[in-house]
């Protein structure tokens, strides 16, 4: 090194600078490029993540349109007659129609039902949930020549079982239901067959009928039959 000459200490010096600067240079194009890098791998994860969270949100708002709504068929042996049982929810439509089924079913089983020793409370509910005419209707059936009072007595009673409320419209529904005499024992009666029934009901909810504590517990809505009409079920 001390045998050198002054121009060849100097290009040394050069080339380490040369190579010092080459080192840096790489070093800045390396540590550029990683940043690039570590940019881009975040914009990807970034869309990534936006595509996945737009896929979960039209997969939300999708689910409601394919839900499955479970139903049962139920067929009756003897007629062959189908209806559709579907479950019961929670939504104010769902729920109006079965509070509407209800007190529908007592009204079937007490306008066609008898019991010697409760037709009087049976009458009055029969009134309490219909409209004057169709009260007038049964009123006079069941106190007619042909009425369970003088045809039955107290020896035989009619016992009937709904099987089911169908809607045809808002207001207005057909009911299936089966009368079976029996005797005060609940014992199928000699002599006598039950019978399949279609009752085609109209109806509307009048609270302001209802005018004592009564009434209101009998019929706390104010059911009232606008019509009534009962055919025999053709049995196939």
């Amino acid at each position: 090194e001390a045998r050198k000459t002054p121009a060849q200490k100097e290009l040394d010096k050069k080339i380490e600078t040369s190579v010092l600067d080459a080192a840096k240079e790489f070093a800045r194009d390396r540590d550029n490029e990683l940043k690039r890098s570590l940019r881009n791998t975040r914009v990807a994860l970034l869309v990534s993540s936006a595509s996945a969270a737009a896929m979960a949100v039209a997969l939300a708002c999708m689910t409601p349109l394919k839900t499955t709504e479970p139903f049962l068929l139920r067929v009756d042996k003897t007629t062959g007659y189908t209806d559709v049982i579907t479950p019961f929810s929670q939504d104010s439509g769902t729920y109006d129609e079965a509070v509407s089924r209800y007190f529908l079913t007592r009204y079937l089983e007490n306008r066609e039902g008898y019991d010697w020793y409760t037709i009087q409370n049976m009458l009055n509910t029969v009134e309490l949930m219909s409209a004057p005419p169709v009260f007038a209707e049964y009123n006079n059936m069941i106190h007619g020549p042909l009425s369970p009072l003088y045809k039955l007595k107290k020896s035989y009673k009619i016992l009937v079982r709904v099987q089911s409320i169908t809607f045809l419209d808002e207001n207005t529904v057909q009911g299936r239901f089966v009368k079976a005499i029996t005797d005060p024992d609940g014992k199928p009666a000699p002599g006598y067959t039950p019978t399949q029934w279609i009752a085609t009901i109209k109806f509307v909810w009048e609270k302001d009928k209802i005018t004592t504590e009564a009434e209101r517990q009998i019929n706390p809505f104010g059911l009232d039959v606008l019509s009534y009409r009962v055919d025999p079920e053709v049995v196939k």
